[in-house]
């Protein structure tokens, strides 16, 4: 038996797929980088309106599911100028990565 659906959560991946190898995150890491806005976007799903948003650190912005609360997307502001300086970018959330399933 699988379950399905991964999100990211409000300080970390929360997993709800479990099977037999245990939890795996199913959900593709989305990327954009809008270069006049200066912002980097992460997400698991495309945002949409009805999202709530919430200033984790300044400058970065969790767009959440609005019932659940579980972050979907983040929005990294001034990304250029943060990696400008060579030193590594943290963000404060969790993550956990893994390689889809091969079939």
């Amino acid at each position: 038996m699988t379950l399905y659906g991964a999100v990211l959560g409000r300080n970390s991946v929360h997993c709800t797929q479990i099977d037999a190898r245990g939890c795996r995150m199913e959900a593709r890491l989305l990327v954009e980088y809008d270069r006049i806005g200066d912002i980097l976007y992460l997400g698991t799903v495309s945002p949409y309106p009805e999202q709530e948003s919430e200033e984790l650190d300044y400058g970065v912005v969790a767009r959440l599911n609005p019932q659940s609360g579980e972050i979907e997307n983040l929005e990294i502001l001034f990304f250029s100028s943060r990696v400008a300086s060579g030193k590594a970018l943290q963000l404060p959330v969790l993550a956990e990565f893994h390689l889809p399933e091969r079939v």
